[in-house]
């Protein structure tokens, strides 16, 4: 039958509000479970302004959340690349020519331990790219970085840091206690595999 008019305007029939509604309910259907999965993990879907979309976190950390690729993210990667190139320098040099340790070889080891010490708390603190997303969210942050970096990061800081008191306490020793150290020093060459985690984020 042909829809009639009324007081000219068309009459929807029946059979068309069916179909409608029957859409509306298999398109939200497929929404549903990409919500609840963002909603259940206190994350917000926002528009980012390009082709990635943004999903954001709720909580008091929140203005401490840093982009992947803002500017203050950038400069910690240089700083933490400059580190990096130093120890690829150095570390050979003191294991092939075993110089006394001055003062500037003592507080650059300092300075280097404690900006990767940071680096661990600052990367809980740091969104990253997933697939056509960028992810701001704590619990997902923090959950991605312990699947990734985390094993490596913490594992070559105790390293840094044993050997770094292993070295104060070999100072003031003598005999069989320096000769440990001089052999275990040759483990300061893992720290070079932060090289990888570099070169990934690059």
């Amino acid at each position: 039958s042909e829809p009639r008019r009324s007081q000219g305007r068309f009459n929807i029939l029946r059979c068309w509000g069916e179909d409608a509604a029957v859409l509306m309910c298999t398109a939200s259907s497929r929404l549903v479970p990409y919500r609840t999965s963002i909603v259940r993990s206190g994350a917000l879907l926002e528009e980012n302004g390009d082709s990635e979309k943004l999903v954001s976190g709720n909580g008091r950390l929140k203005p401490f959340v840093m982009h992947p690729s803002c500017m203050r993210r950038l400069i910690w990667n240089a700083i933490g690349t400059s580190l990096l190139c130093w120890d690829i320098l150095a570390i050979p040099f003191v294991q092939a020519f075993d110089p006394p340790e001055g003062k500037f070889l003592h507080v650059m080891g300092l300075v280097t331990m404690t900006f990767w010490t940071i680096d661990i708390f600052a990367s809980f603190l740091t969104g990253f790219h997933g697939k056509n997303i960028i992810v701001m969210s704590l619990p997902q942050i923090a959950t991605n970085y312990l699947r990734t970096w985390f094993f490596l990061d913490i594992s070559v800081l105790i390293l840094d840091w044993g050997l770094f008191l292993l070295r104060a306490h070999a100072a003031d020793a003598a005999g069989s206690q320096l000769s440990r150290f001089q052999t275990l020093r040759f483990l300061r060459v893992l720290r070079l595999l932060r090289m990888v985690k570099v070169l990934k984020v690059l």
